[in-house]
């Protein structure tokens, strides 16, 4: 087992820190309610979440058309003894994982399976949110780890086998195919574009399941693979199709993801706006889904993610699930800690966060036949058969059963605003007397565009209390006030700020909420990382170990 000292722990952090601010260049766009009446909050009349609930994987549902299927031994009555110990433990909602090239090797196994499952959620009262499933977009584009699409939408010729799955600007071949499939321009051999033959795939899993009474409803996809600040409208432009679809057979909720990669700002622009333009455009009975894998810590990075999922949701009126959620050692396996540390404290701690916000629900991860290295993704063993919960799933017990018996005084039952504001700059022009200019790539001592002004145009908001003011400053200079594009509405914000040769390229901006809240972000306009403006350490005590182990947790998911 791999061991690092924090001291060792913190040079990869800082080493992975400087690498991205030398290398990855700065994009000037910085990185980055209509449920029926009885079902529009997972919050019940004293504002408790409700609606808590677990991953779920199958066996033939759970295929791919690459790999032979698992060594592991699939209890014979798993579902049963499953939907027993979930429907016995409080947990109200279980979120189903399929992969639609699960499909394609073998339909008959593969609904024979959902059949099973719909039945028995039924016994046990448990209801069921079927989702289709992908990662690295293909177990063939990705023979190794991928899952998820099926072999005959892949060309060969344009597609190598095994050329890479992933969402990062370097998987060339992936970035590609997602790219047609958002264009509506991708095929299968026989000529049939992807998001027909996606939403009659789907309209199988409807027709299979809608008629018990444990579905709940249907995810559209897992989260989509996203390139260019262009694609955001593309795929609200899909889920719409898909929704649409969907609508002809049933009226149970619909669910549509948040994008991959997860990170805020940068590149792609992954504001709060953009990242509602996802939703599609009829929203009745539909919810948005987040995903986080770490315990989202006051003024940390993944509490601005999940404050921006909220107001991305709150934009596209439609509540949000954070569907999958668990914590993880530090980083991709940099740390794989020997102790479980799925807490009742870190379900809490979501929870509150989740209540403070107005969340829907919460789906922790993962309840899986195959045992998982990180053992905080472990909700259930096997031995000789008999499913046994583990320590992780003993926590959403506890913590399910203190909710329900009032005994607990760590929710959150006050109007108290704890979670920080969140807001980047979205873009930066050089102003000057006879027009205005995308911001230089350099910019010298004795460049005249020194006596013209920057103006800078950016993004706030805070779904608790509300944003109070945002001000912005170049280098140590006067933080200086920015005025709000809209009146009475911080979502978006512009400011002017004159250049001066004895100024470096650090941006500080600085938001203060209505409850004293107060967050800043930084960075340069020239080499930055992908994260944009990155949180300061002065906004809260905490180290810069802690600051780096938040980007390096969140990198990959």
């Amino acid at each position: 087992m791999m061991y690092c000292s924090r001291q060792k722990l913190f040079n990869i952090a800082a080493a992975i820190a400087i690498l991205l601010v030398i290398t990855i260049p700065l994009q000037i766009v910085l990185p980055a309610n209509s449920l029926t009446d009885d079902e529009n909050s997972g919050l019940d009349e004293t504002g408790t979440l409700e609606d808590i609930g677990i991953n779920m994987r199958g066996y033939y549902t759970a295929q791919t058309q690459n790999r032979d299927p698992s060594k592991e031994v699939f209890p014979h009555d798993y579902y049963d003894q499953s939907f027993k110990i979930l429907s016995n433990s409080g947990i109200n909602f279980v979120r189903y994982l399929f992969f639609w090239e699960a499909y394609e090797k073998n339909p008959s196994l593969f609904l024979q399976e959902l059949k099973t499952v719909a039945k028995t959620a039924d016994k046990w009262n448990v209801s069921v949110v079927y989702t289709s499933d992908n990662y690295a977009t293909s177990s063939y584009l990705d023979p190794t780890y991928g899952y998820g699409f099926p072999l005959f939408l892949f060309d060969s010729n344009t597609f190598p086998k095994g050329s890479g799955g992933g969402f990062r600007p370097h998987n060339i071949e992936a970035k590609l195919w997602w790219t047609k499939l958002w264009d509506r321009s991708l095929k299968s051999i026989n000529g049939t574009d992807a998001w027909t033959l996606q939403a009659n795939f789907l309209k199988k899993i409807v027709s299979t399941v809608d008629k018990n009474k444990s579905t709940m409803g249907y995810e559209i996809l897992n989260e989509p693979h996203i390139y260019s600040s262009d694609q955001w409208k593309k795929i609200g432009d899909f889920n719409t199709f898909i929704v649409k679809q969907l609508r002809s057979m049933t009226d149970k909720l619909i669910f549509y993801d948040r994008q991959v990669p997860s990170d805020l700002y940068g590149y792609l622009n992954a504001s709060a706006q953009n990242i509602a333009k996802m939703a599609p455009s009829n929203n009745t009975n539909v919810i948005f889904k987040g995903t986080i894998f770490t315990s989202p810590r006051s003024g940390s990075y993944t509490e601005n993610r999940l404050h921006t999922y909220q107001e991305a949701a709150n934009l596209a009126d439609v509540p949000l699930c954070l569907c999958e959620f668990s914590v993880r050692g530090v980083g991709a396996g940099l740390v794989r800690e020997s102790k479980v540390i799925l807490s009742t404290e870190n379900l809490f701690q979501v929870i509150q966060k989740l209540e403070e916000l107005g969340a829907w629900g919460l789906g922790i991860w993962i309840w899986d036949y195959k045992a998982r290295v990180n053992d905080n993704f472990n909700l259930v063993s096997i031995i000789n058969g008999t499913l046994i919960p583990t320590e992780n799933t003993k926590h959403i017990n506890n913590t399910i059963s203190m909710i329900q018996s009032g005994n607990s005084n760590q929710t959150n039952q006050t109007t108290d605003d704890t979670i920080y504001p969140v807001g980047n700059i979205t873009n930066v022009l050089v102003e000057n007397k006879t027009n205005s200019s995308s911001l230089p790539t350099t910019l010298t001592v004795n460049s005249s565009n020194f006596t013209d002004k920057l103006k800078i145009k950016g993004e706030a908001f805070d779904v608790g209390s509300g944003i109070k003011n945002v001000y912005v400053r170049i280098d140590n200079g006067t933080y200086v006030l920015a005025n709000q594009t809209n009146h009475g509405d911080w979502l978006n914000w512009d400011a002017s700020y004159p250049l001066s040769h004895i100024q470096n390229d650090t941006f500080t901006v600085k938001l203060e909420d209505n409850a004293g809240n107060i967050e800043y972000v930084a960075g340069h306009w020239k080499p930055i990382s992908q994260y944009g403006l990155v949180q300061i350490s002065e906004k809260v005590p905490k180290s810069a170990l802690d600051y780096f182990i938040d980007i390096i947790r969140d990198f990959f998911f």
